[in-house]
């Protein structure tokens, strides 16, 4: 069965490298269809992939964000120089509106 996953990646690379980062996404399948196509999906080695992404382009900061299908599943992870320099966990926060 497995678990499904909306996946987005935020960097800060400007267009040049950014066209090459897209190049080297398209080249791995569950790169191409998590961050290119934006498809929610079972991409269990994601962590393994963002750090060779990140070793690839080591001056680049990249931000992968994920939304599971479990509700209050969203977390964030900093990569850089192929290293994992943050780990997020999302929180849903209620607050009050003030009433009339």
């Amino acid at each position: 069965m497995g678990y499904y996953t909306e996946y987005s990646l935020e960097h800060n690379a400007d267009s040049k490298v950014a066209t090459e980062m897209e190049i080297y996404q398209s080249k791995n399948e569950n790169m191409k269809c998590a961050l290119r196509e934006m498809q929610a999906m079972k991409w269990y080695g994601w962590e393994k992939d963002m750090v060779a992404m990140s070793l690839a382009f080591p001056n680049i900061t990249l931000i992968l964000e994920g939304h599971g299908e479990e509700f209050g599943d969203i977390w964030r992870v900093t990569f850089h120089n192929g290293n994992i320099v943050l780990r997020e966990k999302g929180k849903i926060l209620f607050e009050k509106e003030a009433t009339q």
